[in-house]
């Protein structure tokens, strides 16, 4: 799930919420995951450490993992700063 956080510079960061088939355990650690420069396409998409991490911690470990959005990668916009 999609969602965006206001900065106070202006610009907005994305993330993308994953939870586990039980849903949100408010007793289990949230994991929050960097992309870092990652590719445009989608973190899903593009696999590797992201995907397998996140895949790994909802479905094994039962938490919700939190994907950061790097600023300008995967569909998202860089408006100030530049």
């Amino acid at each position: 799930e999609r969602c965006w956080l206001d900065a106070e510079d202006g610009e907005r960061f994305a993330f993308d919420c994953v939870f586990p088939d039980t849903g949100f355990d408010p007793d289990a650690p949230v994991v929050v995951l960097l992309t870092g420069l990652a590719p445009n396409q989608h973190w899903t998409a593009a696999a590797g450490f992201i995907a397998d991490a996140a895949w790994h911690l909802c479905n094994r470990a039962n938490m919700t993992v939190v994907v950061l959005i790097a600023r300008g990668t995967m569909d998202t916009q860089v408006n100030k700063n530049l």
